[in-house]
């Protein structure tokens, strides 16, 4: 990351850290306390040169009952609290609508230029697409 903060002009953040000895992954990036640190890092390592951020969304999960998604997704990432994971940038939960104010809150936040999510979540977030674009 210090590479890319130093030179790039788009810095990508996922939230997924080091590989840990057993092979997990670390995932302490994913909450917001952890985007907070990272941000601070690659601002400083800019030395004040304007850049781009981009954050990898890694799951996007419609839902009327987000807190049980959360829950569910946190199986997977035991080093988050139910509030972490609905408050982490990578991972969109919820309706269409709380979703979109969650993407307003992060670029607000953070300072995101965009968002980028994989090609098997993009059914998905059309609707998210759409709200934002205003239809």
């Amino acid at each position: 990351m210090r590479l890319a903060a130093t030179r790039a002009d788009i810095v990508s953040l996922s939230g997924i850290g080091r590989t840990r000895p057993d092979g997990s992954q670390d995932t302490t990036g994913f909450a917001p306390g952890g985007i907070d640190r990272r941000i601070e890092f690659v601002r400083a390592a800019t030395a004040g040169r304007e850049i781009e951020l981009q954050a990898l969304v890694q799951r996007v999960i419609l839902t009327d009952d987000p807190v049980g998604a959360a829950e569910q997704v946190r199986v997977s990432l035991p080093d988050l609290s139910i509030d972490d994971v609905l408050a982490t940038p990578y991972l969109w939960i919820g309706t269409p609508e709380s979703i979109c104010e969650d993407i307003l809150a992060a670029r607000a936040r953070w300072g995101f230029s965009y968002f980028t999510v994989f090609n098997d979540q993009l059914d998905s977030v059309a609707p998210i697409v759409a709200r934002l674009a205003g239809e």
